[in-house]
């Protein structure tokens, strides 16, 4: 009971049995001392008396511990950045975001705003022999992300372009703002992080198109390893759902990209990771390691990877495992990106 108990000759009885021991933790009296009622004539004495038992020993106040939010790092001032060259025009708006509290992966981190935490971790990269399209060059291997790293939930929009960039390269311009930029080559990708890093106070990540590393804590792409790790989600399959559901690709989207967040999100809260735009990476296309932890890809090479699918594009494309490339400076109106931070 929570309150004081009023003693009767049945409540006597109740705690002589109370003194042979601890009872079921439902419904159960306080625990009494057994030595006061070892004797029942003193439970009888006690009653006639007309007494109260003794007041319940206040529970312990309860802590609970909370999680601190740093507070959003301050607006840093940069020189005015020169928008990449560019072979569209356009306009459109919205804008950039400060930190708050995410969860993702499989674990609780702050990660600023429209980010989730993709907690470090071992998977089979690629795609079993059997696997409908796929191709000789996804060998499946092991693969171990070490660092945690916070990933944009969603591609980079036409909005977020437009806000930091001043004008809008994307053939569909008509979609609006909350679909995804495309048109965008990989040198712009990199242009558009270091642009991020700088009003944000954080170090570049890219000088020309040399990756400083991943201990970099500005914006930058994500590795092709990251990438796959982060679009299966725990799911070994060649999607992380039905594709309908989760992808913009050739036979539901119409002939154009869609705004963002319209499909199934997979279990870490990432919208289209497969279809809608393909996703540059921050690596070169080359054959595969076996077994390798962080990997970063090729030191050099002729095309930029990038991955899962978009509106233009087959099914079969539209498989985590699946693997493109393009050389650097071309730009399509089916390829965009998502930016990523090394967590803390």
């Amino acid at each position: 009971m929570r309150g004081g108990l009023l003693l009767s000759p049945r409540s006597c009885t109740l705690l002589a049995d109370r003194s042979r021991g601890p009872t079921t933790p439902e419904g159960t009296m306080p625990t009494f001392n057994p030595s006061l009622f070892r004797w029942p004539f003193l439970c009888i004495l006690v009653c006639l008396a007309g007494c109260s038992s003794p007041p319940p020993v206040p529970a312990p106040p309860l802590t609970v511990e909370a999680t601190p939010i740093p507070p959003a790092a301050p607006a840093v001032s940069a020189p005015a950045l020169a928008a990449p060259a560019q072979q569209a025009e356009g306009s459109a708006q919205p804008a950039v975001s400060a930190p708050t509290q995410q969860a993702a992966g499989s674990s609780t981190a702050v990660c600023r705003a429209g980010y989730v935490r993709i907690a470090p971790g071992t998977f089979t990269m690629g795609s079993p022999s059997a696997e409908e399209g796929r191709k000789s060059d996804e060998t499946q291997h092991s693969v171990t992300i070490t660092r945690a790293f916070c990933m944009k939930t969603t591609e980079v929009t036409q909005g977020e372009w437009q806000a930091e960039a001043g004008a809008n390269p994307s053939r569909f311009q008509n979609c609006g703002a909350n679909c995804p930029v495309e048109n965008v080559t990989w040198d712009d990708a990199v242009w558009y992080a270091n642009a991020l890093s700088r009003r944000e106070g954080l170090p570049a990540c890219y000088a020309g198109s040399t990756f400083t590393g991943l201990d970099c804590r500005g914006y930058r792409l994500p590795t092709e390893a990251e990438w796959e790790y982060a679009a299966r989600a725990g799911t070994t399959a060649a999607t992380y759902g039905n594709l309908d559901s989760v992808a913009w690709y050739d036979q539901n989207a119409g002939e154009t990209t869609h705004p963002v967040r319209q499909k199934e999100p997979n279990a870490w809260g990432l919208y289209d990771m497969l279809g809608n735009v393909w996703e540059w990476t921050g690596d070169w296309f080359g054959e595969y390691s076996r077994a390798v932890t962080d990997p970063t890809g090729p030191a050099t090479g002729h095309a930029w990877v990038f991955r899962g699918g978009s509106w233009y594009h087959l099914a079969p494309n539209a498989r985590a495992a699946f693997r493109n490339g393009r050389k650097p400076g071309l730009r399509s109106s089916n390829i965009g990106f998502r930016l990523v931070l090394t967590a803390p």
